[in-house]
């Protein structure tokens, strides 16, 4: 947001991801209820990939906080989808195991997105490039993990 924003007005431009994740977290998770919860993960993963793309690239205010208020969005429905599919996976027996595995995962993730930046690594040129991507490679990973799971508890 400095790119285009004072500093100041970061307290209005801060939670504009957590906005769109409110507003599409419940139309998320009835869509997961309606539909294959990993079908609308897979759905969610390159839309919100696209928007963390766009908003890494935006030219303008304006196409960042739209870039922003979609990732948010796209990551409430893969959190909502993940809980359905944990759900739906485990059935009656395995649900609770598999829906503490991904808060587990999901807790794993903001522990070393917290290391990272406690150590600067995102001021590091080389890892620099990388955190463009990095967002974008683990909610891929979190799909494949939860259809791998699926083949393993439906077979």
């Amino acid at each position: 947001y400095l790119k285009f924003a004072q500093p100041e007005q970061l307290v209005w431009l801060m939670p504009v991801f957590w906005i769109g994740f409110q507003c599409l977290a419940m139309p998320g998770a009835k869509l997961a209820k309606k539909y294959d919860p990993l079908l609308i993960m897979l759905l969610a993963v390159p839309l919100g990939a696209g928007a963390l793309w766009l908003a890494v690239y935006s030219t303008n205010l304006n196409t960042l906080i739209g870039a922003q208020l979609l990732a948010g969005g796209t990551w409430g429905v893969l959190l909502m989808g993940g809980i359905a599919a944990a759900v739906s996976i485990g059935g009656k027996t395995k649900s609770g195991l598999l829906l503490g595995s991904w808060f587990s995962m999901l807790a794993l993730g903001a522990l070393i997105r917290v290391l990272m930046v406690m150590n600067e690594l995102p001021k590091q040129t080389a890892f620099a490039t990388w955190l463009e991507i990095l967002p974008a490679l683990c909610w891929i990973l979190a799909g494949l993990c939860f259809y791998m799971t699926r083949k393993v508890y439906r077979s």
